[in-house]
């Protein structure tokens, strides 16, 4: 370009520089252009944000100034319960479980046996996860926020969703194994089709991890709101007015709430209604990441629909290093 195009491909550059915008493009400033004999504009299909629909992104136009509130997620819990978290990894990780040697008595003249350790392995790879989402230029014209920065914010929240639901519940099919279908955890069992969580239970879930010499001290419980919600009206004893749950504590515990623990287990006849409740040493849980979070802006894939794409991946594992520091029960009735 020279002469004027290229004198208004700078002013264009400038311009979107003043709106905190890139220009990717080659630029037609804003002065030059004459809406009103352009006709009305014309509406095409969106793969991703655009200002066309409401919920889409129509709702971030600004006629006057805007409040954003952010979606309703899971809460993050991990990093308050002690889990111990492995970043910068490099191929895969192997955990060693440390084996032991047992002493005897034997009579004076009686010989001991030579003994040897047998260890355990647990091994963590890295797993993609990732998330991708779009936003149109119109929009980003349009909108006072910083959309390019507020859509990645999102895409980085869902993939910490999606790594802590795959910690709890993950099914190991590109993924990781979640704690509760862990080989080698305790077990506190309801019954049949299920049970409403009661005071043994509670209990039933510290004495399986400590009857395993399992007990460290970064000990609590997580479960789910639904749950919370049933404890807190459920008594140890008949008549004691002590509730199960009392003041973010049971059995002397801290206890824990997200969502992401599931509330649509399944047993026997029992339908999708059972809920699970997680006990644990949770210094025991290492949760690796390979690199950082991959964050890549592509406004040429979807260029023909005046749209930029953004996808963010990264790659995690997770495994319990001792599978007896956890129990879980995993069909309790909370209706």
């Amino acid at each position: 370009m020279d002469g004027v195009e290229l004198e208004m491909h700078q002013e264009a550059v400038k311009e979107a520089r003043e709106e905190g915008r890139v220009l990717t493009g080659i630029g037609i400033p804003l002065r030059l252009l004459n809406y009103k004999a352009m006709g009305s504009p014309i509406v095409r299909a969106s793969t991703g944000q655009n200002i066309a629909t409401s919920a889409d992104g129509g709702y971030l136009k600004q006629d006057e100034p805007l409040i954003f509130f952010e979606a309703l997620r899971n809460k993050l819990m991990f990093p308050g319960m002690g889990a111990k978290f492995l970043t910068n990894l490099v191929g895969d990780l192997p955990l060693i479980q440390g084996g032991s040697f047992k002493a005897a008595w034997f009579a004076e003249d009686e010989s001991d046996t030579t003994q040897k350790e047998t260890l355990g392995r647990v091994l963590l790879q890295p797993k993609r996860v990732q998330a991708t989402g779009a936003f149109s230029k119109k929009l980003l014209v349009q909108s006072s926020l910083d959309i390019e920065r507020l859509i990645e914010s999102d895409l980085i929240a869902a993939i910490a969703q999606a790594l802590q639901i795959a910690v709890i519940n993950g099914a190991g099919t590109n993924e990781p194994v979640g704690i509760i279908g862990t080989v080698g955890i305790g077990s506190v069992v309801g019954g049949a089709t299920g049970l409403a969580p009661a005071w043994g239970h509670i209990v039933g879930l510290e004495t399986e991890i400590a009857i395993d010499n399992a007990d460290g001290a970064s000990m609590s419980y997580l479960t789910n709101a639904k749950v919370r919600g049933k404890l807190k009206q459920t008594e140890k004893a008949t008549g004691t007015a002590q509730f199960i749950w009392d003041k973010n504590e049971m059995n002397g515990y801290p206890a824990f709430v997200t969502n992401a623990v599931p509330s649509n287990l399944e047993k026997s006849t029992s339908g999708k209604v059972l809920s699970a409740i997680i006990f644990g040493d949770w210094s025991k849980l290492y949760i690796g990441q390979w690199g950082g979070l991959d964050i890549v802006v592509d406004p040429y894939s979807l260029k023909k629909k005046g749209e930029v794409e953004i996808s963010v991946l990264s790659q995690y594992d997770s495994a319990p290093v001792w599978p007896a520091a956890f129990s879980a029960m995993q069909d309790a009735i909370t209706a």
